[in-house]
């Protein structure tokens, strides 16, 4: 899966027939369309879809089946923008671009054909496509590519577009509303595979590799799996070299040796090797919290919190982490149908929350609306909070929590700035693509959704 998202616009459903040609006839279904003039050196018709190509996206692409080519197959498959003259072949005028069916030939806003691709007819299916993200058009015959015909103009909408200049001539738009000829999926892996390929084979210097992720270990908490790290390779150098270090190539999985707490301070940058001192001596603590946290036993969390950092929930006014933690108990509660508990936990623990931030309201409001449903699991609310989603984000708050303000030490390790300057870096593409191509998505670049699980937005992970 790509880690970038498409975002939410219309794309085209039909053609337009508010603006349509004297020459072209379209039919009821809005989707086909024939020639009616003369077939005289004039008689241009062309139709326009009624909604341009999508931006946000990393392909568009439409197809369009010659149902009769007519004497000469002059049809011609293309793009314009809103402003075309439909008397005109698309392509032979500025801002658009068309591929003739009857030589084969492109044209890129001047009446002077260059050779492209094979000539097409009656049964062919043409296909056109504006790769947002290289920013070029390309055009398919029979769901094989003939490659780049021109670059995208970057600030004009493209509508797809279909000339038709001889009697007899009848075509019809696929939208994708019907499968494509051309397999669009199979043409985006592989390009996401050569991606892949390419990063693979930039070069990571072995002990900082490990010794990022062994920074990240000790600053989520994951002690157990810190544990592991440690005990399969051997301790390297404080200069970050160990026995035979060398370069792995992103994603060979090569082992290689974690580092000391010297270098996970440096990898953070601002963190002193106290700090790095710190997060490891908490790192036990904090993985029992996060695991009592994820399994539902929000009692034992509590308890482990106030053994090891009585601080936490003393802090006023209350953090967002300390209402998601409190509240998490209410919705366990109502999870295993103990309602009567559920609202005694919430007349004892949580009226000191009243005075919480306005980003905590929202978890705390919505928690406790649960107990006026008779049935909370098949409310809203009830498929929101008590989804898994939310033991996840109630864990990472509190260790983020924990983190900052008992161990003063900064919210993010290296690796999340890492991320999140990957992040920055694709939007930044985007904006020098003129806006085109799907946004990154920060969650995808860590897990890709299942196909079967549905989208759920948690609260806001925002802490105070």
């Amino acid at each position: 899966a790509t880690c970038a998202v498409s975002r939410d616009e219309q794309a085209p459903s039909e053609i337009n027939t508010r603006n349509q040609s004297y020459f072209v006839e379209v039919h009821k279904n809005k989707l086909s369309a024939s020639f009616s003039g003369k077939s005289s050196h004039t008689d241009f018709g062309c139709v326009q879809a009624d909604r341009p190509a999508p931006v946000g996206r990393h392909i568009y692409y439409f197809e369009v089946t010659i149902a009769e080519a007519g004497p000469r197959s002059a049809i011609t498959v293309g793009l314009s923008d809103q402003a075309f003259l439909l008397n005109k072949q698309p392509g032979w005028i500025s801002n658009s671009i068309g591929y003739r069916g009857q030589d084969g030939k492109k044209f890129t806003g001047s009446a002077r054909g260059e050779q492209y691709g094979q000539t097409y007819g009656r049964g062919d299916v043409v296909g056109c496509g504006v790769h947002n993200i290289k920013g070029y058009i390309f055009f398919t015959k029979n769901g094989s590519s003939f490659g780049k015909a021109t670059d995208v103009s970057p600030a004009i909408e493209q509508f797809p577009t279909v000339g038709l200049h001889a009697a007899g001539e009848k075509i019809m738009f696929n939208f994708g509303a019907s499968p494509f000829v051309f397999d669009l999926d199979a043409f985006i892996d592989k390009e996401l595979a050569e991606e892949r390929a390419k990063i693979a084979q930039q070069e990571i210097p072995r002990g900082a590799a490990l010794a990022i992720v062994r920074q990240y270990l000790v600053h989520a908490g994951f002690a157990n799996t810190l544990q592991k790290l440690d005990e399969s390779a051997p301790p390297i150098g404080s200069n970050g070299a160990g026995p035979d270090d060398g370069a792995i190539a992103s994603g060979t999985g090569n082992e290689g040796a974690a580092s000391s707490s010297d270098d996970c301070a440096r990898a953070e940058g601002p963190a002193t090797s106290s700090v790095a001192a710190r997060l490891e001596a908490t790192v036990y603590a904090r993985q029992k919290v996060r695991s009592a946290i994820c399994g539902g036993e929000i009692v034992e969390a509590i308890a482990v919190l106030n053994q090891e950092f009585p601080r936490f929930l003393e802090e006023r006014p209350p953090s967002v982490a300390a209402v998601m933690l409190l509240t998490q108990h209410v919705v366990e509660l109502v999870r295993r149908g103990l309602c009567e508990q559920a609202l005694e936990w919430v007349r004892t623990q949580l009226p000191d929350l009243r005075d919480a931030c306005p980003q905590a309201q929202m978890p705390l409001t919505e928690t406790v609306a649960l107990l006026a449903y008779e049935n909370p699991e098949a409310s809203e609310l009830g498929k929101l909070h008590l989804h898994v989603s939310r033991r996840q984000l109630t864990a990472e708050l509190v260790n983020q929590q924990l983190v900052t303000k008992q161990v003063k030490a900064p919210v993010w390790s290296a690796l999340h700035v890492t991320l999140r300057h990957l992040v920055a870096c694709r939007e930044l593409l985007v904006e020098r693509n003129h806006g085109r191509g799907p946004r990154v998505s920060a969650r995808l670049l860590c897990c890709a959704p299942r196909a079967d699980e549905s989208p759920v937005t948690p609260p806001s992970p925002t802490s105070s």
